[in-house]
């Protein structure tokens, strides 16, 4: 399974910098395509934001995983790689500016860099480990683009979803798919604008105003279906957490309480027919508010569903027949923001806090993505890279 992480209200502002280093990883073989693109960063050098922390902390940044260990995120010193599980990280150039990086897939020593100019989606590959750039021949788009989301599927890429800004809330898009076998993209049709994952060779949709529709697809995008879900989840927020070990698929669903004001319903249901049946194995009503099409987020990892607290630093485990733990991690002050699935026994987890100095009269947000220890026993912040970095 792979979901890769996409926060559309987060945008790193300020002066875009990256720094050139190379990912040197085991590969499979691609054949050459796209057109050559000068790359514009390779002499740039400089934070982002002169008023951003360094290290493990960084201010508005998109991250995202695969589940085979391989990670981004984007922060303050630029675009960074990780493709142990996040114990090293290395600064990655690439032609489009780091502030614009929304989406990665890599796979071997090709990498895939995605982001929108202008309102156009604009992707950048690297086949020989980032030593040189082609920029991808995309089909057109008619409409203005306001978000894009690459997917990768096991050891290929599988497509780019995108979203068109002047929808409400982001909910018509579509989905332009990727042939690995002759580095072609063909621009396809999608019911609705959203965000998609992979489970088990599937690609799941879930969109609309609302965020409570879904869709998926069997053929990597040529062709969806629109899935039914039970009535009692109508109208909540939905996420495709991922998929068990048994091929089933794991949803779940948010709502605002309909008997509390400052509460919230998540509940999990499982399905192992591509969505024809859904079975509900957990509800829980949950302190603290959320808004209508506000999913918490969640991932499956190690077999269990993780959920994160809405506003709250608590992460809740559901087994498949709807067992469940529920932990702490972080200050009071924090909040889980992202949960991503690198294929260990525990999710990264991106956690955001708000601090308001004295001396300041505004509040700044600052986010901090936490992964495995050396034990796999918990959570320690990522040594992400804070200045130029030799290749991994």
């Amino acid at each position: 399974m792979e979901r890769l992480g996409r926060l559309r209200s987060q945008r790193i502002t300020g002066t875009a910098i990256v720094v050139i280093a190379a990912i040197v990883v085991g590969g499979f073989n691609l054949a050459p395509h796209g057109t050559a693109r000068e790359n514009k960063n390779d002499h740039a050098v400089g934070l982002l934001s002169s008023g951003a922390n360094i290290g493990s902390t960084y201010f508005n940044a998109n991250v995202g995983a695969n589940s085979d260990g391989y990670g981004w995120a984007v922060t303050n010193v630029g675009l960074q790689l990780s493709n142990d599980g996040g114990s090293q990280w290395s600064v990655v150039s690439s032609p489009i500016p780091a502030a614009l990086v929304e989406s990665v897939v890599v796979r071997g020593s090709a990498v895939w860099v995605a982001g929108i100019e202008n309102g156009i989606p604009v992707v950048d590959v690297s086949m020989d480990n980032g030593v040189s750039w082609l920029a991808e021949s995309l089909p057109n788009v008619a409409e203005q683009v306001g978000s894009v989301s690459l997917v990768g599927e096991g050891n290929s890429l599988v497509g780019l979803a995108y979203d068109v800004t002047t929808s409400s809330n982001f909910s018509v898009g579509g989905w332009i798919g990727y042939s690995n076998v002759n580095g072609l993209w063909t621009n396809d049709s999608s019911p609705f604008g959203g965000t998609v994952t992979d489970v088990n060779g599937a690609l799941w949709l879930v969109g609309g105003p609302t965020n409570s529709q879904l869709a998926v697809s069997s053929d990597q995008g040529n062709s969806w279906k629109v899935v039914a879900v039970p009535a009692s989840i109508s109208g909540s927020a939905l996420t495709v957490a991922g998929g068990f070990n048994d091929g089933s698929v794991a949803l779940v669903a948010s709502a605002p309480s309909e008997t509390n004001s400052d509460g919230y319903l998540i509940t999990v249901l499982n399905s192992s027919n591509n969505g024809l049946s859904w079975n509900t194995t957990y509800t829980s009503d949950e302190t603290g508010s959320i808004g209508i099409g506000v999913a918490s987020p969640s991932v499956v990892a190690g077999n269990l569903v993780w959920i994160g607290g809405n506003g709250t630093p608590s992460l809740t485990t559901v087994s498949e027949t709807g067992q469940s733990s529920s932990s702490t991690l972080g200050s009071s002050n924090s909040s889980v923001q992202n949960l991503l699935n690198v294929g260990s026994s525990k999710p990264w987890v991106e956690t955001v806090s708000s601090s308001c100095p004295t001396t300041k009269s505004s509040c700044a947000d600052s986010s901090q993505l936490m992964v495995l220890g050396p034990t796999a026993s918990g959570w320690q912040p990522a040594p992400l890279s804070n200045s130029i970095t030799t290749p991994l």
